[in-house]
């Protein structure tokens, strides 16, 4: 801090004529040589042990004893009139005799052996206090210290930044200390600099109250674990608008723009994540609700599975209002939930439709986005996927169906290729081939001859139907194995003639080299 600084290198006049021998051994005893008529003392470096008494000290204003060996301070109570006192590198333990200091404005007391900050109370005028290198673990007993302006309390031991007189203070040196924390900073309304280089700040938690500041012009946290985040200077200078110094460097207009966009994008994310929270949270409680009148209308039928018949636009008014919500959302472009109750839930998010529940039965009636969900619906069998047929007129759409019972069906990915068709651009983020698509259709083509057909199809021959499909798979797949087992069994018999063939070359081509 240059202005501590220019106050330890202040002339302090000539040195008055002291003999060193009697000012240590009797430091009590009146000075005879000094001039009561002078405004300065300075004794530095003599070797002294104890402050010396000075007769007629009333018209004194610095005092010096810079680089001494003084253990305690004392003598002082003729010293009404001092302004500046100090005594900087000595042994002193503890702060005190400075009782009758009321005038005392700058008190230098920088490395001595200081654990505790005390009595400061009786010097109600201080401006500046030094108290850098020494063994100070708390910051304390100086808020009533209403006029201080200057702080320094480098290099010692302090973990909390606190208990500030918050009326005063302009300048605060906390550089190399512990510090974890910086408390209530926001009432330092008069805080200008501030020096927190080579503490333990890890994050941006540890300085909140430091972000609110309306007053910080010069900020140092170099040498500190945040200054790793990338984002350090951006947050720090957007923050904290009165900021004109980072570090030692020079906030300029450029980078307080890009630190106000940088921040407007991660304000934007963070939004947006809380967004998608509370979205799947409040999804997680709609399926679980859903679910558990599966489960209650499950145990109503003591156990059988629930056959319902196919909804329609009057027979079913919940589910047409549903589809009518989900047409107004897709064309508006709206996204959330659309439709939340105790059977059925659906919300649009980044153009994607996800359906639970008994609103299934809408997808005949709508034009989805171009991605669909029907995840944790609880479909156990290919007959429920039937309701996609609808979609196979429609636009080119990614489908997932994960977290179903029926995705561990090894008939489940052709059949619901086959069912949708050309339609389905991918199924469970696996993009679908047109390859793909014959293969289903070859191995469904029943089931496809089937889906053509009038409505007026019993649910009866539509499981036949299916049945049929499956059977057609499974012979078509078995014969698969088999011919793929036989040509391995054949590639095996060539490989044994083709290798003892080898062999016997070999051995004859060695013995005649060797017979010659």
């Amino acid at each position: 801090m240059e202005q501590m600084h220019s106050t330890r290198s202040t002339a302090y006049g000539p040195s008055p004529k002291l003999e060193v021998g009697d000012a240590r051994s009797k430091s009590e005893q009146p000075h005879e040589d000094f001039d009561s008529n002078k405004e300065r003392a300075n004794f530095n470096r003599q070797g002294l042990t104890g402050c010396v008494f000075l007769p007629g000290g009333e018209r004194l204003r610095l005092l010096n004893y810079q680089s001494n060996f003084i253990s305690s301070i004392e003598n002082m109570d003729n010293l009404r009139n001092l302004v500046i006192l100090d005594l900087y590198n000595n042994n002193i333990e503890k702060i005190g005799g400075i009782d009758n200091l009321v005038n005392l404005r700058v008190l230098m007391l920088g490395r001595n052996r200081i654990q505790r900050i005390e009595n400061l109370h009786f010097t109600p005028r201080l401006d500046v206090l030094d108290l850098h290198s020494n063994l100070i673990k708390k910051i304390e007993n100086i808020s009533s210290l209403t006029e201080l302006r200057v702080l320094n309390l480098e290099d010692n031991k302090i973990t909390h930044m606190e208990n500030l007189p918050s009326s005063s203070l302009v300048e605060l040196n906390l550089k190399r200390n512990n510090v974890i924390a910086v408390n209530n900073s926001q009432s330092l309304f008069n805080l200008r600099r501030l020096i927190l280089s080579g503490n333990q700040i890890n994050g941006f938690e540890q300085i909140s109250d430091l972000l609110m500041s309306s007053s910080i012009v010069e900020l140092s946290l170099d040498s500190n674990a945040i200054c790793s985040d990338h984002y350090y200077r951006a947050i720090l200078i957007n923050r904290i608008k009165t900021l004109k110094y980072l570090d030692g460097k020079r906030v300029a207009e450029d980078e307080r723009r890009l630190a106000a966009r940088i921040a407007k994008r991660e304000a934007d994310r963070r939004k947006e994540n809380d967004r998608v929270v509370l979205l799947s949270e409040e999804r997680a409680r709609a399926i679980a609700r859903v679910k558990a009148h599966w489960d209650r209308e499950v145990i109503q039928l003591g156990g059988q599975s629930i056959k319902k018949p196919k909804a329609t636009p009057d027979k079913d008014s919940a589910t047409g209002s549903s589809s009518a919500r989900i047409k107004r959302a897709i064309i508006s472009g709206e996204e959330g939930i659309i439709s939340d109750s105790s059977t059925s839930f659906l919300f649009i998010q980044n153009g994607r439709l996800s359906i639970f529940g008994n609103a299934l039965s809408c997808l005949d009636r709508i034009d989805p986005p171009t991605s669909l969900c029907l995840e944790q619906n609880n479909i156990q069998s290919l007959r429920q996927l039937q309701c996609l047929e609808s979609m196979r007129t429609m636009k080119k759409i990614a489908l997932s169906i994960l977290h179903n019972r029926i995705v561990k069906s090894s008939l489940f990915f052709n059949f619901v290729i086959n069912v949708v068709g050309p339609s389905l651009r991918s199924l469970n983020s696996v993009d679908v081939t047109e390859e793909m698509y014959f293969m289903a259709q070859k191995r469904f083509a029943a089931v496809a001859r089937k889906s053509t057909q009038s409505d007026s199809v019993s649910a009866t021959e539509d499981v036949c139907a299916v049945s049929k499909g499956m059977k057609l798979f499974a012979n078509s797949h078995v014969s698969e194995l088999v011919k793929s087992t036989i040509d391995k069994l054949a590639q095996n018999e060539e490989f044994d003639r083709q290798f003892f063939a080898m062999v016997t070359r070999t051995v004859s081509s060695t013995t005649e080299a060797f017979s010659r």
